[in-house]
C-alpha cells in the first residue's frame, strides 16, 4: 500500500499516525501535540489547504505543508 499522509485524508475520516518525513524539530513539536505515532485521530475539518483533526477531546488545526509531512494510515 501507498504510503498516504495527514493532509490528503477525507474529512470524518479515522486514521492512525505511522510517522513523519520532517526533521527533529518539528517531530518534537508533534508529539508534544500527542500527536505521536500510533495515536488515532480524526479530521474533522478542511479549510484550504489546513485542516482541523481530533484526539480524543483535543482539537488541533494544522496547516497543509505541517499535514503532508505526517504518515498515516486509513481506520476506516
Amino acid at each position: 500500500m501507498q504510503p498516504q499522509t495527514l493532509a490528503t485524508v477525507a474529512e470524518r475520516t479515522l486514521s492512525r499516525i505511522t510517522g513523519y518525513q520532517t526533521e527533529r524539530g518539528l517531530k518534537q513539536r508533534l508529539i508534544a501535540l500527542g500527536l505521536f505515532p500510533g495515536a488515532e485521530v480524526t479530521t474533522l475539518q478542511r479549510r484550504g489547504g489546513g485542516l482541523v483533526v481530533a484526539r480524543g477531546s483535543d482539537r488541533i488545526a494544522l496547516g497543509g505543508a505541517i499535514a503532508a509531512q505526517i504518515l498515516v494510515e486509513s481506520l476506516a
